[in-house]
């Protein structure tokens, strides 16, 4: 909603042409706010996983096959986050250094 005031907002009606007053925005800025997202998405799937892991490990009842699956989905998850974290530190810094 927030978004959709600021659109209005940006609409040039004091002398009724209707034109769209359309802000500069640095193409790094935009990168670096489709990567969050991305990587805001992907956490949040991971940890997701790592929830249904732990069910899965509840749920084993003992078979050690169960317990082993579940053990490795948890592991790869945690590993998964980790790589999604590296990933934001590093595009962060990386695109930072390119803006203005």
């Amino acid at each position: 909603m927030k978004y959709l005031h600021t659109f209005a907002a940006l609409i040039n009606v004091g002398d009724k042409t209707g034109e769209v007053n359309i802000p500069n925005t640095d193409p790094t800025i935009v990168w670096q706010n489709i990567l969050n997202t991305t990587y805001f998405f992907a956490g949040v799937v991971a940890v997701f996983v790592i929830i249904y892991a732990g069910m899965r490990y509840i749920l084993a009842r003992g078979k050690e096959e169960n317990i082993v699956k579940a053990k490795n989905t948890i592991i790869y998850a945690i590993s998964g986050l980790i790589v999604i974290l590296l990933a934001f530190v590093i595009t962060n810094f990386i695109l930072g250094s390119f803006s203005k």
